[in-house]
């Protein structure tokens, strides 16, 4: 089912969940942290079924389980326990793809990224590459990097840590998990991705061209 087709609202609240998880695991969420939004979001259906009877989404309904479980005891969001803190954020994170029918990533940085240490040296050659050799402005570079970055998270999150384990199928699952953005912003993303790839064959990284995959 098209879920542009009809209101995220209007569905069962199982049914919205595992939609969402579907998107989580497109962008390549760990199990450990498909478990933690997969609890929140069960307890929260819980909550619906038990308290209000009700088997939708709805702004209200979310705020009254975050202040039900949360912020009974007025604390603000940095006081917080671990668990409460990502509840919180989970529930926001439903409440965004209940509004936009997809799931962003927060932004990312070379730095903080929990890809394998090679493919983040890669990335770091790459650029440096792009800022001395094709002079990109540091917004232009910031964009490039930012999906570069989201798409080896993803392949990280699918055990691979090495460039030659990489196979077409990867990158055309990747690229499908950008079916919600317009078309010129996904041939972007690819064009990025090919460039990217085609460097680290140059670099004598990879033997195989998989920018034409």
């Amino acid at each position: 089912m098209n879920q542009s087709n009809y209101h995220l609202n209007e569905i069962p609240l199982e049914q919205l969940v595992e939609f969402a998880l579907d998107q989580l695991k497109l962008l390549g969420y760990s199990k450990k942290s498909l478990y933690r939004y997969k609890t929140t979001w069960n307890h929260f259906i819980e909550y619906a079924h038990l308290n209000n009877r009700v088997d939708v989404y709805s702004d209200a309904l979310a705020a009254q389980f975050i202040e039900l479980n949360l912020v009974r005891d007025d604390k603000t969001v940095n006081q917080l326990k671990g668990w409460q803190a990502h509840m919180m954020f989970g529930m926001k994170v439903l409440g965004n793809f209940v509004r936009n029918k997809h799931i962003e990533r927060p932004k990312t940085y070379i730095q903080n990224t929990r890809i394998s240490p090679a493919m983040k040296k890669a990335l770091r050659d790459f650029e440096l590459y792009c800022k001395d050799k094709l002079y990109l402005r540091a917004t232009s570079m910031e964009l490039r990097l930012k999906e570069i970055i989201k798409f080896l998270e993803f392949l990280d999150a699918r055990m691979i840590k090495r460039f030659k384990q990489i196979k077409p199928i990867d990158l055309s699952e990747f690229v499908s998990s950008k079916s919600y953005m317009k078309p010129k912003t996904v041939s972007r993303i690819v064009s990025d991705l090919r460039s990217f790839l085609k460097f680290i064959m140059l670099r004598g990284i990879v033997q195989t061209d998989l920018s034409h995959c």
